[in-house]
């Protein structure tokens, strides 16, 4: 990998972009020390001053724990300190960031059930917290919970009937920031467990919540920071659950649609990749804040202080403030 160009920009909004020759495949900003962190198809990560606009920090991973191919799937926790990756010649593996070396270690390797050569398939979809809760899954196999420490690892077995018929497949799934919720989905319908219940019984996989997605086929879930507030994002736009009083869940939905990718900030916002580019709400009155037509997003991420939200394209990505 190597950079091709940061350039800064004098629109308030707009502020500026950083340009590589490998496809972004995430981004995510750093709780340790605020960086945006870019995890790129050849399998570099690169620790970004936002600020000065150079890499400060390239996280060469471990090369006896990397092997060659192009990374397949990739998925920060919320804090930026840990990701979870498939390399095409890899079994998935569980990173994090040592403190005192200040570089990416393997915390655990779970061997790849997708496929009998270890290849991990196109569809698999993952998902790690903050505290190293693997969540993974594909159609064809179910759903894999992995718990910290290299302890237990729950698997829920896919319906055959939907693997056979490739009606209501995996099409999201996600862990909460502190590794007590998850959800997914299938199709339009959206479960959500409790995984301290399932810490508790291990052989225990029964959601607390499931019902049909308002905004239609989910393309994407995410918790927010306090893994109260669930974000669906479907083809109508974006569901809003929230789960701060059970008994009276509010629901709403925002954006338009094509929805698929979705963040939230420390601030109570929502930022979403929808038809129309990128769209910002506030989720305390629900209306829209902020607006920018932009084609091929595939992700975004904000800042801690909420002030700067990036936007992940292809091969660039944008600072807004």
């Amino acid at each position: 990998m190597r950079v091709l160009l940061a350039r800064r920009n004098k629109n308030p909004i707009y502020l500026a972009s950083i340009l590589c020759d490998d496809l972004i495949e995430a981004i995510s900003f750093s709780t340790a020390d605020d960086l945006l962190t870019v995890a790129l198809s050849d399998g570099d990560v690169l620790g970004w001053d936002v600020e000065k606009l150079e890499i400060v920090q390239p996280f060469n991973l471990n090369p006896r724990e990397r092997r060659s191919g192009y990374v397949a799937h990739f998925s920060f926790s919320e804090n930026g300190r840990r990701f979870a990756c498939t390399r095409m010649a890899d079994p998935l593996t569980a990173w994090y960031r040592d403190e005192q070396s200040n570089g990416y270690q393997v915390s655990r390797t779970l061997g790849s059930p997708f496929s009998a050569s270890g290849s991990p398939p196109r569809d698999e979809l993952l998902s790690i917290s903050d505290n190293g809760t693997v969540v993974s899954g594909a159609t064809t196999s179910g759903i894999r919970l992995a718990l910290p420490g290299g302890g237990t690892v729950v698997r829920v077995p896919a319906d055959s009937s939907v693997a056979e018929r490739g009606r209501d497949k995996l099409t999201a799934l996600t862990v909460s920031a502190d590794g007590q919720m998850m959800a997914w989905a299938k199709g339009d319908r959206v479960s959500v467990a409790s995984v301290r219940d399932i810490a508790d019984s291990p052989s225990e996989f029964t959601p607390i919540f499931e019902a049909p997605c308002r905004a239609g086929q989910v393309n994407a879930l995410r918790f927010n920071q306090g893994g109260k507030v669930l974000a669906c994002a479907g083809w109508k736009g974006v569901e809003i659950l929230d789960f701060s009083n059970p008994s009276r869940l509010k629901q709403a939905v925002l954006g338009d649609t094509n929805t698929h990718s979705i963040t939230f900030s420390l601030n109570g916002q929502l930022a979403c990749v929808d038809r129309s580019g990128v769209s910002v709400f506030s989720l305390n009155n629900r209306r829209l804040v902020y607006q920018k037509k932009i084609s091929e997003v595939s992700s975004v991420a904000f800042s801690l202080d909420s002030s700067v939200l990036a936007v992940a394209r292809q091969r660039e990505v944008e600072l807004w403030s």
